[in-house]
């Protein structure tokens, strides 16, 4: 029995991209993430599209999964056999978590004018916590990225009856140092997640070697 596992790869979506190498990279993303890509309405969210498209084809061939296996629920969420797929995208990064257990990720900007939403969204306990914490903008953003992660797990829940501070949540979660932003996984207590920051040449040097 393959050992339980849990790949996480982040994509600096604002480093330099050859044009050269964009039809290439849409070739490589497939026909139904081509179209997500052109629905988009900015260069930056075209760039962030392209990028997760990226990132599942890498976490997913590395594993042996065929990127064809993969679709998205009612919700949004995508599904592929016999493994977990969680994708996230905030401010210039794009990021990919593949594992054998049910996971989410998430990473989110650190923007100090949404903390006030914490009054609607946070328990009195995590308002306690973010009010307590010397860095109030950080602890908000991790807070809310493990929350994200929770709904990106198990599926669309009311983000008020999400307790992050929970006992039994504390080893799910696994914080990524990434300057500027919150950026995090839940996944099982006895996995260590395997992460990688990738920048868009790192990256498809990578899929070439597939």
């Amino acid at each position: 029995m393959e050992p339980s596992y849990a790949d996480i790869a982040l994509l600096d979506c604002g480093s330099r991209l050859d044009p050269c190498r964009v039809p290439d990279m849409l070739e490589l993303a497939g026909e139904a993430r081509r179209q997500k890509i052109a629905a988009q309405k900015t260069d930056q969210d075209r760039r962030l599209s392209l990028g997760a498209g990226l990132l599942a084809r890498l976490l997913l061939l590395r594993r042996g999964i065929a990127l064809d296996s993969l679709v998205f629920d009612p919700d949004g969420r995508p599904t592929v056999p016999g493994a977990f797929l969680s994708l996230s995208h905030g401010g210039r990064y794009t990021m990919a978590g593949l594992s054998s257990n049910p996971i989410g990720v998430d990473v989110e900007p650190h923007q100090p004018e949404r903390l006030n939403i914490a009054d609607h969204f946070f328990t009195e306990e995590e308002r306690r916590q973010m009010d307590g914490s010397p860095d109030r903008v950080a602890r908000f953003f991790q807070i809310w990225s493990r929350k994200e992660c929770l709904i990106k797990r198990d599926g669309l829940q009311d983000l008020r009856e999400l307790h992050t501070e929970l006992p039994e949540y504390g080893e799910w979660f696994h914080d990524i140092p990434l300057t500027g932003y919150s950026c995090t996984s839940c996944v099982g207590r006895e996995i260590t997640p395997r992460v990688e920051i990738l920048d868009w040449e790192q990256l498809m040097g990578r899929l070439k070697n597939l």
